[in-house]
């Protein structure tokens, strides 16, 4: 299934050495001028795949735009214009703010961090990542039309999380069952 497949890749791509310069990115100048905008091509599932470029080990490229979820294919060869809204703040733009903070203040998102997969789910991936005391646990519904549920279970989960994107704090412990619409993901920072 393709969960599973995305599971082994990244799996894979966190073995890569240590010096290997790790690009992740949801969108380019030729993925958005000749396949579409993320929007296009990952619908619902964009958010959450972003938010994992965002939290996965490497380094994130974020492409003109895509921090005010720019919905429009820009031109390859002519100059093209992006809409910048003016004192608006986007849920994207929020989720991009947060995580990016959260990449340069937390140890379990910089180099040398451990990542462990948690579920074996076909549409939601969840993991954990660690370095020393710092903990980053994200889940995330990649479905386009359903709500998921999903039961994850790992000793270092148990402890006091602050939600990144909602600033709500939670207590989790070694078993919790999410429920996410679809689309939905969740990222949570150790405090």
């Amino acid at each position: 299934d393709t969960m599973a497949s995305m599971a082994y890749l990244l799996e894979q791509y966190a073995k890569l050495p240590p010096q290997a310069m790790k690009l992740l990115f949801t969108s380019n100048h030729d993925e958005n001028s000749w396949n579409g905008t993320e929007f296009e091509k990952y619908g619902k599932a964009a958010m959450p795949f972003a938010a994992l470029t965002l939290t996965w080990p490497g380094i994130p490229l974020v492409y003109s735009g895509q921090e005010v979820a720019n919905h429009k294919r820009l031109q390859f060869f002519d100059k093209d214009v992006i809409d910048w809204p003016l004192n608006t703040h986007t849920s994207i733009e929020t989720m991009y703010t947060a995580l990016l903070h959260l990449r340069k203040r937390n140890k379990a998102l910089q180099w040398g961090a451990t990542v462990t997969l948690l579920s074996q789910h076909n549409q939601v991936l969840t993991y954990l990542l660690t370095q020393a005391q710092h903990k980053v646990f994200v889940v995330l519904n990649v479905s386009h039309h359903e709500k998921q549920r999903v039961t994850v279970e790992h000793a270092q989960l148990a402890g006091k999380y602050l939600n990144v994107i909602s600033g709500i704090q939670f207590q989790l412990h070694q078993r919790e069952q999410f429920e996410l619409q679809a689309g939905e993901f969740m990222v949570y920072e150790a405090v």
